[in-house]
């Protein structure tokens, strides 16, 4: 297994964005879901390896959403986030 390092910014701000629900999906009906730290980081530990969506959602902005591979190690994705206008 691998593990999936999600970070969430403020696409006009470029600030780590806290509080975040991130949702994984990938191979075998993998789903998982958790909240940034106040540092905008969510890691997925334990997943398998294989080709991941990622989902980020907060409030009043719209959804991101980014796409991963994890491999026998670790990979990070980052998911800028905008202000609804």
């Amino acid at each position: 297994p691998g593990s999936l390092g999600v970070v969430v910014k403020n696409r006009s701000t470029g600030m780590p964005m806290g509080d975040v629900t991130v949702k994984i999906k990938g191979p075998g009906a993998c789903t998982e879901e958790g909240k940034t730290d106040s540092s905008g980081v969510r890691t997925f530990d334990n997943v398998r390896e294989g080709a991941y969506t990622v989902t980020a959602e907060k409030g009043r902005f719209f959804i991101g959403t980014g796409n991963a591979t994890v491999t026998a190690g670790s990979i990070g994705v980052t998911i800028l986030l905008d202000p609804v206008q």
